[in-house]
């Protein structure tokens, strides 16, 4: 951007200005590791809401605690923070010597822990609504 304007030839030239710096692989590194995370967390976000109106059923309704569902669900969030974390490693080491570590840690930190304490508040929450569908698939 320069004057609030976009590039002459748009994100293409961009790229290949990168190329004869010798830095398009780093940015496609970059941008490939944040649109994964992003697609990630947006995938996590799902599965939170999901899970709130599922669990929030389940305590109104009893005859929706099994069967499950729920548990299959949690573990859809599971995986997505779990990709999130082994994630956080390629996002490192691609900003590595662009950013400082610490705004790194940050970053991630403010974009992963949510869902990590998401998980453990509906991991609890439907411990308690699903006992027997919990134990038999995390324990």
């Amino acid at each position: 951007m320069h004057d609030g304007e976009g590039p002459e030839g748009g994100i293409e030239a961009c790229i290949e200005a990168l190329g004869d710096l010798g830095e398009r692989e780093r940015f496609a590194a970059c941008n490939g590791a944040m649109t994964r995370l992003a697609g990630l967390r947006e995938a996590g976000w799902r599965q939170v809401r999901h899970l709130r109106e599922v669990a929030t059923m389940a305590t109104i309704d009893a005859r929706r605690r099994n069967g499950g569902h729920m548990v299959k669900t949690l573990g859809y969030l599971r995986n997505a923070v779990a990709e999130a974390d082994a994630l956080a490693a390629d996002i490192r080491a691609a900003y590595a010597g662009l950013v400082e570590p610490i705004w790194i840690d940050r970053y991630l930190a403010e974009r992963i822990e949510p869902l990590r304490w998401e998980l453990a508040d509906l991991d609890a929450r439907l411990r308690l609504l699903d006992p027997p569908g919990h134990a038999a698939t995390f324990e």
